[in-house]
C-alpha cells in the first residue's frame, strides 16, 4: 500500500473487535493498539449511558449521550435532555 493515498473503512465496531483485523490469529492488545494507532476517525459517533449520584433524592440519576465527530471538526459531547 502506498502511505501517501488515504484508505477508507468502514467498522463500527473496530475500536472494540479485536478479532476483526483480518487476521489468522487473534491478536493481543499491543498489536490491535498499534494497528488502530495509524487511523484518523473521519466521522465518529457512539452513544454512551451514565449514571450520577446525588447527596438528595433521588440520589442516582440516569442520563445518555454520545460523543460524536465529523473530521477536521472536534469531538464533541453531546447529552440526551429528551
Amino acid at each position: 500500500l502506498d502511505p501517501s493515498i488515504p484508505l477508507v473503512l468502514f467498522n463500527l465496531r473496530l475500536d472494540v473487535l479485536r478479532g476483526d483485523l483480518g487476521l489468522p490469529l487473534f491478536p493481543g492488545r499491543d498489536l490491535h493498539h498499534r494497528f488502530l494507532s495509524r487511523f484518523k476517525p473521519a466521522f465518529y459517533m457512539k452513544n454512551r449511558s451514565f449514571a450520577t449520584s446525588l447527596r438528595k433524592p433521588p440520589f442516582l440519576v440516569n442520563y445518555s449521550g454520545l460523543l460524536y465527530r465529523a473530521y477536521p471538526s472536534p469531538y464533541q459531547s453531546i447529552l440526551n435532555v429528551g
